[in-house]
């Protein structure tokens, strides 16, 4: 397995963890695990959405769940990341008007929000949780793994937004991401499984890109493995082009693993962001204890604006930030090369390395090492990645094989990369 090897070892007393994990256990009917995130395609809110005139929307998306859980939990926002380091609310109130789940059963049951149906999501509001759903609601003793399918209606004034999450509608055949007017059109049963259909005036075509789509959460059988991860455009993936239900890129591939031994997982990741998006951010920070583990992919857009060092403090206090949030075990991604090419990236003599990328990245890794077993606990080596100069992109002569634009891995080069994160999730 190529880059598949890796650094770690961070001593355990470095930070205190404040959400210790224990399996389900049974304490006067209580369930007694931590509420985790429990799917493996999980997003923050990389965007917002608006339709000119558009008062209501209609969203059914699919979640593939990691671990067997014992409710669902469902987690919604009214703020979003933006460029290279801003967290902006949304613009607007909107209200979850209804929701419901569908179970790999086939059975539906309805989500309340302190034992009714709607919600306002206030603009800026963050992590605002429905009712816990238990399995017993959809017809089961414990909720397997599975597909599950979140139906929701949205509404909000004339044009106003909703939030986008990086699960994008395109990527899995039967999800909607549909606006409407609530005048002029009617959609069917929310509480009936299957799509949408919809009387009156057709809506939009669903938009490809992401929803409101909430997070799922919930409190599972077993409190094994989930995963965090935050990072930029090699996280969020421009080159991937979807890979259906597990979502995007090099952090989602292995979560998922192809539907075997998969680890629920968050990619809260944006592109053309730097680490102080979620430095100095606090939104997101939220959503810490809903996972076990966690992995920093920033940096490559840092080392445009600033040098090493400046990179190495602001990183450093991300990875307290990882850890005081409840994280048990923070690991880096190395840096990957950044270069031109003349010939598509097909031979390494023919790349040139971007003129301040060398020294910065090279120090960047180096600290990374240095780091484990005092400030992270380990690094995903990106060697599968790198040539005979470990500063130019792999190559076998074929032209953009591991690389498209000189940073971004291709579909292929991201496989590479989620092989090493892989054998850093198995080893945790």
């Amino acid at each position: 397995m190529q880059g598949a090897f890796f650094e770690f070892g961070k001593v355990s007393y470095m930070h205190t963890n404040p959400r210790p994990a224990y399996s389900y256990i049974e304490r006067r009917g209580a369930v007694s695990t931590p509420l985790r995130v429990i799917e493996v395609n999980a997003s923050q809110p990389r965007g917002r959405q608006n339709r000119s005139g558009k008062d209501r929307k209609a969203e059914r998306y699919f979640y593939y769940t990691a671990t067997a859980s014992h409710d669902i939990v469902l987690s919604f926002d009214g703020w979003r990341w933006e460029g290279t380091h801003y967290e902006n609310n949304v613009g607007n109130n909107y209200d979850v008007l209804l929701c419901s789940v569908e179970a790999p059963n086939g059975n539906v049951a309805p989500v309340y929000f302190s034992g009714v149906r709607n919600k306002t999501i206030v603009d800026g509001d963050a992590n605002i949780m429905s009712d816990a759903l238990p399995a017993s609601a959809l017809g089961y003793s414990t909720l397997p793994v599975g597909i599950y399918k979140v139906k929701l209606i949205a509404g909000f004034a004339a044009g106003g937004y909703t939030p986008e999450r990086g699960a994008f509608q395109g990527d899995v055949a039967g999800q909607q991401n549909q606006w409407y007017t609530a005048a002029d059109t009617t959609p069917s049963d929310i509480d009936v499984a299957g799509a949408f259909t919809y009387s009156g005036v057709p809506p939009d075509a669903s938009w490809p890109a992401g929803g409101i789509r909430p997070i799922m959460l919930g409190h599972p059988v077993v409190d094994g493995k989930s995963f965090i991860g935050v990072g930029d455009s090699i996280f969020f993936s421009v080159n991937s082009g979807g890979t259906g239900i597990a979502g995007r890129g090099p952090l989602n591939m292995p979560a998922y693993n192809g539907g075997v031994d998969s680890y629920p997982c968050m990619n809260f990741s944006l592109s053309g962001s730097r680490t102080w998006i979620a430095q100095e951010r606090t939104k997101w920070r939220s959503y810490l204890p809903y996972a076990r583990f966690g992995f920093d992919e920033f940096g490559t857009n840092d080392l445009d604006a600033v040098d090493a060092a400046f990179t190495q403090g602001r990183q450093t206090q991300l990875w307290d930030i990882m850890y005081d949030g409840g994280l048990e075990k923070v690991y880096r991604t190395e840096l990957l090369p950044y270069c031109s090419t003349t010939d598509s990236f097909a031979t390494e003599a023919n790349q040139t390395v971007q003129a301040t990328w060398t020294g910065r990245a090279n120090t960047m890794n180096a600290f990374y090492i240095s780091s484990t077993g005092t400030l992270i606990d380990g690094v995903a080596s990106m060697a599968g990645l790198k040539g005979t100069d470990t500063s130019k992109w792999k190559v076998d002569g074929t032209a953009n094989k591991y690389v498209q634009d000189g940073r971004h891995p291709t579909f292929f080069g991201e496989g590479v990369m989620a092989a090493s994160i892989r054998a850093v999730m198995e080893s945790v």
